[in-house]
Formats: C-alpha cells, structure tokens, sequence
C-alpha cells in the first residue's frame, strides 16, 4: 500500500464528515422536534441526517411545527413509512408528527 492511500485521489486527507451523533425520539400526533438545526460552513455544519421509523404507523416529517400529512403547500411533509429511513442533506431543523398512535424515529446526524 502507498504510504499516502489519498495520493491517488489529490488530496491528502479522508473525504467525509468528522463527527456524527445519534439520538432518538418518540413522535405523536403532535410535531415533535426530531433533530435540531445544526448550520454552519461545510466543515463544522451538518452535512446530512438520516431518520429511521421504527415503530408501525407513518411519519410526516418537515422544516418546522407546521408540518401535515395532508394538503398541498410547503407544511406537506414526506412521509417515512413504519421501517423506512430517509436521508436529508440539510443543516435545517427537522419536525416530525403522526395522524394516529406513535412511533420512535432514530436519528444519525453527521456533520
């Protein structure tokens, strides 16, 4: 192996964020904060989240408390079905609600 397995690539460091955190939250028929905004400039803001529904009824998810499962307009928010995981590249924060019963959403934020 070369004593520089970047070499090939121009660059002399690994590519990808530095850090990441994990958190997990439970979400009703209220909005629930799921992760909170994280800005900053490419090195030290979030560069993605990935939301993972582990429980068995459907998340909408969007950019604040407003979010709907129905309608049209900017409060529709994307739907995670139960077992289904969705990865954003945002810095935003991301609010989560059900139409019935709840579910735990997992988080893994890198930034």
């Amino acid at each position: 192996m070369p004593a520089n397995p970047f070499a090939a690539y121009g660059t002399s460091s690994a590519i990808g964020a530095a850090s990441f955190a994990t958190s997990r939250v439970n979400v009703t028929v209220s909005a629930a904060l799921l992760v909170a905004a994280r800005p900053g400039l490419s090195s030290v803001g979030r560069v993605a989240v990935t939301l993972y529904n582990r429980g068995t009824v459907t998340v909408y998810v969007g950019p604040d408390s407003n979010v709907a499962s129905t309608g049209t307009g900017a409060d529709v928010g994307i739907d995670i079905p139960a077992g289904a995981s969705l990865t954003l590249n945002t810095t935003a924060a991301i609010y989560g609600k059900t139409d019935s019963g709840s579910s735990t959403i997992a988080a893994v934020e890198t930034y």
